[in-house]
């Protein structure tokens, strides 16, 4: 699914860093992401992850939802410890 150097990545990123926009009981979400020189938007809709950073946007995949940036990592790894 992803890559042990993204997921270390992912975990480097303060919780500080991220915002949750919304969190819709169907399972839809949004968040941002704060970082030194932009703020990207992470969203799920439709069970599907999305980010706006240019290594998602410019990612080479052949199925919708099939890559994971290190921003949709942090909300994946993000949402799971909020609901423990």
């Amino acid at each position: 699914m992803f890559s042990n150097k993204k997921f270390q990545k992912a975990k480097e990123i303060p919780d500080e860093n991220l915002e949750t926009d919304y969190i819709c009981p169907d399972g839809d979400m949004q968040y941002r992401i704060h970082s030194k020189n932009d703020t990207y938007t992470v969203s799920c809709i439709n069970h599907i992850w999305r980010c706006t950073c240019e290594d998602y946007m410019y990612a080479k995949e052949k199925h919708l939802g099939s890559y994971f940036c290190k921003h949709i990592i942090k909300a994946i790894i993000y949402t799971f410890l909020k609901e423990k």
